[in-house]
């Protein structure tokens, strides 16, 4: 099932991002809610938005892959969106 889901996002179309670029990161942390996010020092540097029906762990896949390439530390994913997340020093 693993490999069927690495298939798929690396077939699948990538999602619209706006905001800040900065250099990739290696790992981007995931939540689900802007609560669980609470106890990190983090500022918003962009927006997600997943334009077509893809599965969550999909989506969650194509995100996370996405959010490192523009250099997140992590996202909050909500639906078919995710606000980028980056260390607020």
């Amino acid at each position: 099932m693993k490999h069927y889901l690495s298939t798929l996002a690396i077939c699948s179309l990538p999602p619209q991002y706006t905001g800040e670029k900065y250099p990739a990161t290696k790992h981007v942390d995931v939540y689900y809610a802007a609560y669980d996010a609470r106890h990190h020092h983090y500022k918003v540097i962009g927006h997600l938005v997943e334009t077509h029906h893809y599965s969550r762990s999909i989506i969650e896949l194509d995100f996370s892959r996405y959010a490192k390439r523009m250099g997140a530390d992590a996202i909050i994913i909500t639906d078919s969106t995710a606000d980028v997340l980056k260390y607020d020093n």
